[in-house]
């Protein structure tokens, strides 16, 4: 069970020092557009939860200098971004493939989350959508899950610091996560693959992260 305080409170859990976090809702991004179709609704405010993970993932585990509007960018140009939904799950296989990084499936459990985690890395988390949760929004949100121990589960949540600053018990997360989760950590030294940076993805690549995407939600 996660710690508490006497009065029954949590308690914090401030972000890692040194740890890069983004915001989606950041002032000098809030408004920036996020669509294939011109809709004034479609910002990084409103749908970019996922570029800003991403940005979040380049920055802490590849040390690249991103932000959100190079992952929103990026995402638009690859074709990962949708007209209506937000961003295809390929995005994450089409990141990792350029970066250099591993991805896999979690079972959804704490025991599985934990031992992911001893590695390192983030585990992506898709959550359904939700009126009154103080982790998704009615549309759905994407986190990230950067550890577990003695005081919860430690999320990176992009729509709120406050959220990404104290422990949750597994059992307040795990009734939101819409699929299995995809744990994104470093390769072993010998097995890192060429890190080509943020670029253009070619036809193939695009259709290997699709079908990746289709294996991995199939085996959830």
């Amino acid at each position: 069970m996660p710690l508490r305080t006497k009065s029954g409170d949590m308690l914090a859990a401030p972000l890692p020092r040194g740890f890069v976090y983004f915001s989606q809702t950041d002032p000098s991004w809030e408004g920036t557009p996020y669509t294939t179709t011109g809709a004034s609704d479609q910002t990084i405010g409103k749908s970019g939860c996922v570029p800003t993970l991403q940005a979040m993932v380049a920055a802490n585990l590849c040390d690249l200098a991103v932000t959100p509007p190079d992952l929103a960018k990026w995402n638009i140009d690859n074709g990962m971004r949708t007209e209506t939904k937000g961003t295809r799950r390929a995005s994450w296989n089409l990141l990792v493939n350029q970066l250099g990084l591993n991805i896999k499936t979690v079972e959804k459990n704490e025991e599985s989350l934990e031992v992911a985690l001893q590695i390192g890395g983030l585990v992506v988390a898709s959550l359904k959508g939700a009126d009154s949760s103080q982790l998704s929004t009615p549309s759905g949100h994407v986190i990230g899950l950067r550890a577990v121990n003695n005081s919860g589960v430690l999320i990176v949540d992009s729509n709120s610091q406050a959220n990404s600053e104290r422990p949750w018990s597994y059992e307040e997360i795990s009734p939101f996560v819409n699929s299995g989760l995809r744990h994104i950590y470093h390769a072993e030294a010998d097995l890192v693959t060429s890190r080509s940076g943020l670029r253009m993805a070619t036809l193939t690549e695009r259709q290997v992260a699709e079908q990746l995407a289709y294996d991995q939600d199939r085996s959830c």
